[in-house]
């Protein structure tokens, strides 16, 4: 074995051993092993995790379908803050300034419907919407030269640039199920998870992200809270912002 595969093994071990004594955690998601020696310029290291934190920008593009309830399709991305472990935040090189560090971002677009009317909540209203299953996109990137801009344009797919030599890690083109909730309350305004199915790495993204058991990423869960609605009421177009975590799970046994 070459010196770097006993590396990955000796970590992948350790991260065995940590998991049998912890069960839970920030997202409670499948531990895994981040090999940073893949990313172009990175100090060769690896470290241990179950789930990344993140920022988030999206735009909610809400329609009347004839005779069908309301419905909006919600086009965002998100920027990677850092790893997570069972008990606290690792160290790592993302978002590094100097020339080690790398950026990892992702892409997202999904429809979802409206599932109730207005409720009361303690500073204002609440409404409910319900995504089910259907075709959608997520997709995981590593920007490893930290040069990629995003931005949204009229709720239409998310605008990149500088992206040439960013590396696709993973993606799924299949949500199996998603909820969100909007409130005009004077706190937090929201929350939504989203459950996609079928993840597939690319060769890349397997050496990146590396799991004891190959099979067990099959599910990418995304959940964050709304921070702010920014132009526009509940049921107007409008952008959302926030900050959230994703993990992974295994494929269901039934």
């Amino acid at each position: 074995m070459t010196p770097k595969t006993l590396k990955q093994l000796a970590a992948i071990a350790i991260l065995c051993t940590a998991a049998t004594a912890v069960t839970s955690a920030v997202g409670n998601g499948l531990p895994f092993v981040v090999d940073e020696d893949a990313v172009p310029g990175a100090v060769p290291r690896t470290l241990n995790s179950n789930s990344l934190d993140f920022t988030y920008h999206s735009c909610v593009d809400f329609f009347q379908p004839a005779g069908q309830p309301a419905q909006f399709v919600e086009a965002g991305y998100f920027w990677i803050s850092s790893y997570q472990n069972p008990t606290s935040v690792v160290d790592s090189q993302i978002n590094y300034f100097d020339a080690n560090g790398y950026r990892i971002y992702a892409k997202y677009r999904y429809q979802a419907q409206f599932f109730n009317s207005h409720q009361p909540s303690p500073s204002g209203l609440r409404r409910n919407w319900v995504a089910p299953q259907q075709p959608a996109v997520i997709e995981l990137y590593l920007d490893w030269q930290s040069n990629t801009v995003l931005g949204l344009q009229n709720c239409a797919p998310v605008v990149v640039s500088g992206a040439n030599e960013d590396i696709l890690l993973g993606s799924s083109a299949t949500l199996t199920m998603g909820e969100k909730s909007e409130t005009s309350n004077v706190a937090a305004n929201g929350d939504f998870e989203l459950r996609f199915a079928n993840w597939t790495f690319t060769n890349f993204g397997e050496s990146f992200f590396q799991f004891p058991q190959p099979a067990d990423f099959y599910r990418l869960v995304v959940n964050a809270n709304i921070t702010q609605l920014l132009g526009g009421a509940l049921n107007v177009d409008h952008r959302a912002e926030g900050s959230g975590n994703l993990f992974w799970w295994p494929q269901p046994q039934n």
